[in-house]
């Protein structure tokens, strides 16, 4: 997955979200796989933000791509890379 890919699936899913089906993508990437690195990536922001309202501060394509790139496993191997049309 490419650095735009991944913000692409940021943007469709709703970061720290209650229930599951909040994490469905057009990627068909397992939403049970999307919610575990998602709420990796929520944990690792938490290390910068002073309050949550620093949210929108630090969640971006950067911060994301650096998250991903620091993991030393594909958090979506096996799973098919082409969108639904």
């Amino acid at each position: 997955m490419n650095k735009n890919e991944l913000w692409n699936l940021r943007c469709q899913i709703v970061l720290d979200a209650l229930y599951i089906c909040e994490y469905n993508n057009t990627f068909d990437i397992p939403e049970c796989k999307v919610q575990r690195f998602f709420d990796g990536y929520y944990m690792y922001l938490q290390q910068f933000m002073q309050t949550i309202f620093d949210m929108d501060k630090y969640d971006n394509i950067n911060n994301l791509w650096d998250y991903y790139c620091s993991l030393n496993f594909n958090p979506f191997q096996n799973v098919s890379r082409e969108t639904k049309e």
